[in-house]
């Protein structure tokens, strides 16, 4: 129904919160360039820039997931008619074409999306930021084990409002991570939605 998943990662310092850029017409991991609309965001803290590192526990943190918003399309028969300002968007299909410039997709406050803890991950769940004082409110944590095989433990966010446009030529997207510790995390999208 939609195009195929793609990955591609970016290098954290490990000063703490950092907007880290995710590039996705740079992939990596074996997957090809995205060029789709997602409906879900994968973020791996084991990736090591060019594999995987050892499994170990870790904990990251991310807040502002952005990027260019598709919102949900309900109109799919390729054609611009009707009440539409684009092909299969606006007027009766929701004002569902795609913005121009970079929004928050997800910043984790008021009604939470889904997440999941895939593969072993140790724990995926909402809380505070992890600054005192800090001016984040409600941000993605992330814990890893020790345990579980590294190449698959991440924490998905099902994206609840808008979905991830990465058809047009800017491909990306953007998150702020927080992490004492200097690391490269792989982010993957996935549910395409055509």
């Amino acid at each position: 129904n939609g195009g195929a998943e793609s990955a591609t990662d970016a290098a954290h310092t490990g000063s703490g919160w950092e907007t880290l850029t995710f590039d996705f017409s740079d992939s990596k991991d074996n997957t090809p360039v995205a060029s789709d609309v997602f409906g879900r965001i994968l973020f791996f803290p084991q990736w090591s820039g060019s594999g995987w590192n050892t499994s170990s526990v870790t904990t990251t943190y991310v807040d502002n997931i952005k990027g260019i918003a598709a919102g949900e399309d309900t109109c799919s028969n390729n054609v611009q008619d009707g009440d539409e300002t684009g092909i299969d968007c606006g007027g009766s299909c929701n004002d569902a074409c795609p913005t121009t410039s970079a929004v928050i997709l997800e910043d984790f406050e008021g009604t939470p999306p889904q997440i999941a803890a895939d593969n072993g991950l140790g724990s995926v769940s909402i809380v505070s930021d992890p600054v005192t004082g800090g001016t984040h409110s409600e941000v993605l944590k992330i814990v890893t084990s020790s345990t579980a095989e590294v190449s698959w433990q991440n924490a998905q966010v099902f994206l609840q409002d808008d979905y991830i446009h990465l058809i047009s030529s800017n491909k990306v997207v953007t998150a702020e991570v927080y992490s004492t510790t200097a690391f490269h995390m792989l982010a993957k999208v996935v549910d395409a939605v055509g």
